[in-house]
């Protein structure tokens, strides 16, 4: 104990030991705790709000002269924090009472069961890229991008899911994550063609929605990958790939989608997802694009929340990409406004968003409810 210092126990959060709404005739007020040994140099703690923007010092404790200390986010400092260290209390905030008690199992669809071999992709059946798709048979290592070009499928679907339900629960997994099911041409799907259909590959519309019914029956919860940052180049919405009759921001940059992306020397130079050009990043500039996105009633995110899928909530591809864009970086004011349409659709909807490093400023109760990487899973 020589070395014990009493600022090492200077301890807060936000759970109800520290942290209590006291309801009363006179009004509603929070009861803040601190904990720390009993053996300090205090004089006084002040509690510091900014109802209003102005700080307001209220002494919470007397205990005996020493130095003005702070204590934050950050720790105990000698110096005021940043407002960003700041303990926040949203009174509104609503916790999603499924989540606490899940345990997600994640899946990749085409590698993890096939369950009808009649939707597999067949040899030869397109070209994406100038390159063509090839089945693998199940149990060959995949292939990597040199040899594959992300068109080696191996036929798992929606059919294989809903086979594996019994599996799910004897494991004891009551949540799925699954990677991308829309439409696409690749077997990852981050490169989405069509954001109101499944994969034909994966199954239909209706099969989704059925299953889904099946797992909630089973207790299971269901989030997809919504990768709203970028689309493939095959979408119609940029048809560079010329899938579709009708012309898409490639082939007129005047069409109905022109302005959902970014165009430097028309049309072969586009912004896109970290230099991929079969990934144009999606232009969050445009009010249209934020209407179909997740504003409007018939939207993309609020579609798959409601009847006949009744999702369980988002993962977010990229959340610390999205509506980023040189001198425009609007992606705080996006995903508050995204987090408002989703919670009124859903109250209980879960919004994860991946952001592979500090993701706390997305992290304050009124964007993401959570944040995740491959990386720090991996550690």
């Amino acid at each position: 104990m020589n070395n014990f210092s009493w600022q090492d126990s200077v301890y807060s959060d936000g759970n109800k030991e520290f942290l209590a709404l006291v309801k009363s005739k006179k009004g509603n007020f929070l009861k803040i705790k601190i904990r720390m040994y009993k053996k300090n140099d205090l004089k006084i703690i002040y509690l510091i709000t900014a109802p209003e923007g102005e700080r307001i010092y209220t002494p919470m404790k007397i205990i005996k002269e020493e130095e003005l200390l702070w204590f934050s986010q950050s720790g105990l400092s000698k110096i005021t924090p940043l407002e960003y260290f700041n303990f926040r209390y949203y009174l509104d905030f609503k916790e999603i009472k499924w989540l606490n008690k899940s345990v997600f199992y994640q899946i990749l669809p085409d590698r993890f069961y096939d369950g009808n071999s009649q939707t597999n992709v067949k040899d030869d059946e397109y070209f994406y890229d100038n390159y063509p798709a090839k089945i693998s048979k199940w149990g060959e290592n995949p292939k990597d991008y040199k040899n594959g070009h992300h068109l080696d499928f191996f036929g798992g679907d929606l059919e294989g899911i809903k086979k594996k339900i019994p599996y799910f629960k004897a494991l004891g997994i009551n949540a799925l994550y699954l990677n991308p099911i829309f439409l696409s041409p690749s077997n990852h799907k981050y490169d989405t063609q069509d954001y109101f259909q499944i994969d034909p590959h994966f199954g239909t519309n209706e099969e989704f929605a059925n299953l889904v019914k099946l797992l909630h029956q089973n207790k299971i919860s269901i989030i997809l990958d919504g990768v709203f940052n970028h689309t493939g180049m095959a979408h119609y919405w940029f048809n560079k790939s010329n899938f579709y009759l009708k012309e898409g921001a490639y082939q007129n940059i005047k069409s109905p989608y022109g302005e959902y992306f970014t165009f430097y020397d028309y049309p072969e130079d586009y912004h896109t997802w970290r230099d991929v050009k079969t990934l144009p990043k999606l232009n969050y500039q445009s009010l249209k694009l934020c209407k179909v996105i997740y504003q409007a009633e018939d939207s993309i995110a609020k579609f798959w929340l409601k009847a006949p899928y009744n999702i369980d909530g988002w993962r977010l591809d990229v959340a610390n990409m999205l509506a980023r864009q040189g001198e425009f970086q609007g992606y705080k004011e996006v995903w508050r406004e995204f987090r408002k349409e989703i919670k009124k659709v859903n109250q209980d909807a879960y919004i994860l968003g991946e952001h592979f490093y500090d993701p706390g400023e997305l992290l304050q109760g009124d964007m993401l409810d959570a944040a995740m990487n491959y990386q720090g899973f991996s550690l």
